[in-house]
């Protein structure tokens, strides 16, 4: 009995002991896929480029980005390039006017800086570093511009007696142009229009020539812009004056001097001539008042503005017109006071004969 037990636990073992197939014991390998995936960007950064342009194009203009100095080449353009992040970034004008000889250059505005608030700034900040894109950065265009004065018949203005001119541009801005030397105004400016930066010239008109107290141009109808020519012309008008005095009655000339008071107050003497005239000439246009001194009588004060070359005859009553008129004047009173006694004695009669009984 025993050695049948430990028979069949032998065999047991030896079953048991039995090595598993090959095949059994290793399974089979999973497949490998090759995924193309694109990188992730905090892993392997592309480059990003920012590209600055000046307008007009200027060279030489000076910038920094974070710190860094970039220099505008000969088309005004300068560009700057990292890797793709995404932090914030500043940029800053330097160069905020350019002077050359016959031009100077003033910062005016950004476009393409992504704020709007920040346009006018010369540093904007907050700029991204996650695609090429281009900044704009724009400037004002100025001109030296000399005034040539000049009447309507094309003879130099006296600039002693010229006090001040002044223009008027298109923006509404008031300003002085001297009579002497440059003056340096804007000729293009930018403007930014329906989401695009273009360049609009800018256009003045002659408000005012001041001449002896008086504006002396139509204001508005003069007009001119810097781009296109740097010496300006601006007519005043100037008229002649020629002044007689002249008895009233009689037509005698009277009178030593004219007096004539221009629209600045000022009071001029003019003695008569042998042919009992007076001359002034290049009067500025405005409201005059005249006089004549030295004449034995009453004068007749004229005021008058003058427009065009004018000629005067002032009237005198003289001492002998005085006393014709007074004689005159008695001896048309005597008549009207018999006119009145006839008169009155008709209707008295015709009175008196309708109140008798029939």
């Amino acid at each position: 009995m025993r050695r049948f037990v430990a028979s069949v636990l032998a065999g047991t073992a030896a079953v048991l002991m039995v090595p598993a197939p090959a095949s059994a014991a290793r399974p089979h390998p999973r497949p490998h896929v090759h995924l193309h995936r694109r990188p992730h960007p905090h892993r392997k950064p592309w480059p990003v480029t920012v590209t600055v342009q000046t307008v007009p194009a200027l060279p030489g203009v000076r910038l920094a980005l974070d710190g860094r100095t970039l220099v505008t080449g000969a088309s005004g353009r300068a560009t700057y390039t990292a890797e793709h992040n995404f932090a914030r970034h500043t940029l800053t004008l330097l160069d905020t006017a350019v002077d050359q000889p016959t031009r100077r250059y003033r910062f005016t505005r950004w476009a393409g800086q992504r704020d709007p608030n920040q346009a006018f700034r010369t540093s904007v900040t907050g700029l991204p570093m996650r695609a090429n894109y281009t900044v704009t950065a724009a400037f004002t265009v100025q001109y030296p511009v000399t005034a040539h004065l000049l009447d309507q018949h094309g003879a130099p203005l006296d600039l002693s007696r010229v006090s001040a001119v002044t223009v008027k541009s298109d923006t509404g801005r008031i300003l002085p142009l001297p009579t002497t030397g440059a003056v340096w105004l804007d000729g293009i400016t930018p403007e930014y229009r329906r989401s695009a930066l273009v360049e609009s010239t800018v256009y003045y008109s002659v408000q005012a020539l001041t001449m002896s107290g008086t504006n002396i141009v139509d204001a508005g109808k003069q007009r001119f812009t810097p781009a296109q020519g740097q010496r300006v012309t601006v007519t005043g008008q100037l008229h002649d004056l020629t002044i007689t005095a002249r008895d009233a009655l009689f037509r005698d000339p009277l009178g030593a001097t004219a007096a004539v008071t221009g629209p600045d107050g000022v009071v001029t003497a003019v003695p008569f001539d042998a042919t009992h005239t007076a001359h002034l000439t290049n009067l500025p246009r405005g409201p005059y008042h005249v006089t004549v001194r030295g004449a034995r009588g009453v004068v007749l004060d004229e005021q008058f503005t003058l427009s065009r070359d004018k000629a005067l005859r002032v009237a005198v009553l003289s001492t002998s017109d005085l006393s014709t008129l007074g004689t005159a004047g008695l001896l048309v009173a005597a008549a009207l006071l018999l006119a009145g006694r006839g008169w009155a004695r008709r209707v008295l009669l015709r009175v008196s004969r309708k109140a008798r009984p029939a």
